[in-house]
């Protein structure tokens, strides 16, 4: 029997593995990173302390994943809805009260912990829209206003405001779903058109009325971004363009195979190297080898993710699977296209390898709805093989069904 099977972790296996390996090469990196993230804070805390604290996480993250992947999948859908109401409140009370880190509001204390709300809208937002794709034929164009436009709007305007990387993200991932989710051309025309639109106008608002606070941020960061590509500044690392730069300079140094284990020099002169700049770090130490295979694992998530949804029987477990992994592998592409000069700085975290609280806590929640489908999936599968054999399977498909699909 698999290993996975005798302490009772279902769904996709190679899935389960990615994310171990992903974790395994995120203990290593903070590892490394010890000393910079007790630099960063003053040497309030000795270097262990750091790796001891991501552990934990870790361990909240895993626990959260499990119980998700454990529930039935109807019960996300059944509360979607509600999800998504929650999510917008607390994406509301971070624009009025939340806490102010580097000039952007995207966090609120819980319990004394830190929420970085956005992340719970991912979520809420791809289950929710799963859910009205499957239950609305969208004849008419003002039931999509209704049901569509009116709530993402409001989650991408509040996430826009707290950061504009993470705005653009949820719209990206938006669009994607309502495409693979059926939703017809002509209202994903209109739809593209009002958003558009929209966004222009909370550029124009932002550059003359300073709200949205952070549209600013973003022209400055585009404008850092276009002026380190600049040849005139390639050699300027005492402008406004060193992290990018020093970036840049940890990727080139990185060679095939790195510079080794905490042998990174540009961890101590690059801000937040452990989390924005990450995958710059790993390169560095770890060489092109290991960006190739973090690059392969999250292509990996997201061709399972393909295959998962290839199985499902119903629209809305397809297109939460599908979104869920498209919102973890668009992430991921951000940030490695941030660390090797692509895209402009974002702020956006490497999934479960970044150093992070609730942020690996909600892609724990992520990763087990994904193999919440996938079980449930499988289950399907084995139900309808053993029915071509004529042979009965209970409709509530006890553990032992799950076993028995897990060792096929």
């Amino acid at each position: 029997m698999n290993i996975l099977n005798k302490i009772h972790f279902y769904g996709d296996r190679i899935i389960w593995r990615i994310i171990i390996i992903l974790f395994l090469i995120s203990v290593l990196i903070v590892f490394a990173s010890a000393d910079s993230l007790a630099a960063d804070d003053q040497y309030r805390h000795g270097a262990y302390w750091y790796l001891i604290r991501h552990l934990k996480f870790f361990a909240a993250g895993f626990i959260t994943l499990y119980v998700f992947h454990r529930i039935p999948i109807s019960i996300y859908k059944k509360f979607a809805a509600s999800l998504l109401v929650v999510s917008i409140g607390l994406l509301l009370y971070t624009a009025l009260f939340g806490m102010e880190i580097n000039g952007a509001k995207r966090w609120i204390l819980i319990f004394g912990m830190s929420l970085q709300t956005a992340d719970v809208a991912k979520i809420s937002i791809v289950l929710y829209l799963a859910g009205v794709l499957e239950d609305n034929p969208f004849e008419k164009f003002k039931d999509v206003i209704k049901k569509i436009i009116l709530p993402t709007g409001a989650v991408f305007i509040l996430t826009f405001a707290g950061g504009t990387s993470m705005g653009l993200l949820i719209g990206a991932i938006c669009m994607s779903i309502l495409f693979i989710g059926g939703l017809k051309l002509k209202h994903l025309l209109k739809i593209f058109g009002l958003a558009t639109a929209g966004l222009a106008l909370l550029i124009v608002m932002g550059l003359t009325l300073k709200w949205p606070p952070r549209v600013s941020t973003m022209f400055t960061r585009t404008e850092t971004y276009v002026g380190a590509n600049n040849v005139k500044n390639a050699g300027n690392t005492t402008s406004k363009f060193t992290q990018e730069y020093r970036a840049k300079i940890a990727v080139a140094s990185g060679g095939i195979v790195g510079q080794g284990p905490g042998n990174s020099t540009q961890r101590y002169l690059i801000k937040y190297s452990y989390s924005d700049f990450v995958f710059a770090m790993i390169v560095e130490e770890y060489g092109l080898a290991a960006a190739i295979i973090i690059l392969f694992a999250y292509m990996a998530l997201l061709y399972r993710a393909a295959v998962i949804a290839k199985k499902c029987t119903r629209i809305f477990s397809s297109v939460t699977v599908l979104g869920l992994m498209l919102m973890i592998v668009f992430q991921a592409m951000v940030n490695m296209g941030v660390s090797v000069g692509i895209f402009p700085v974002t702020g956006q975290t490497l999934p479960f390898i970044s150093v992070g609280g609730t942020s690996i806590v909600c892609m724990g929640a992520a990763f087990g709805i994904i193999l919440s489908v996938s079980r449930a999936a499988n289950i399907q599968q084995v139900s309808e093989q053993k029915s071509n054999d004529e042979k009965y399977i209970p409709d509530d498909a006890n553990e032992k069904t799950v076993e028995y699909n897990e060792q096929q």
